[in-house]
């Protein structure tokens, strides 16, 4: 079995605590008017529950975890786009030329579809070889 490569989310070794500081600074950064709310509506809930309380909770815990999946996936998605947006400006400067702004719109668009292709990274590469082998060969420019 091989193993698979760690995402960039599972290399950043976070505490998954519940106290963790930057839970800490978010939590003291929202709004007290929406604070207030929150805890109005939760207490709304708890007495409109009464004795069937542990549904809400088996709610939440579903929540959590869609809520963790997602801040996972969305860090995931950032980090792939940034390190391979700064992996285009670095190839971009070894031209030792400014290619201009049609380039950029177009290395930006390229980059986006193959990033957000749910196709398996191999396949992803071999479109991008094929692609660019028919443009070195000339086909492309025929058609």
């Amino acid at each position: 079995m091989t193993s698979r490569k760690p995402t960039p989310f599972e290399e950043m070794d976070s505490p998954h605590e519940e106290d963790h500081p930057l839970d800490v600074y978010s939590r003291d950064r929202l709004p007290l008017e929406l604070k207030e709310r929150i805890q109005a509506a939760t207490q709304k809930l708890t007495d409109a529950l009464g004795n069937n309380l542990h549904l809400w909770i088996d709610l939440e815990a579903l929540l959590n975890e869609s809520r963790q999946q997602r801040e996972e996936i969305l860090y995931n998605i950032g980090f792939e786009h940034g390190a391979a947006a700064g992996r285009s400006k670095t190839l971009t400067v070894l031209l030792d030329e400014q290619p201009g702004n049609a380039y950029r719109v177009f290395a930006k668009e390229l980059r986006k579809q193959v990033l957000l292709s749910e196709l398996p990274s191999m396949l992803r590469v071999a479109a991008l070889l094929e692609t660019a082998w028919a443009l070195a060969c000339g086909v492309a420019d025929s058609g």
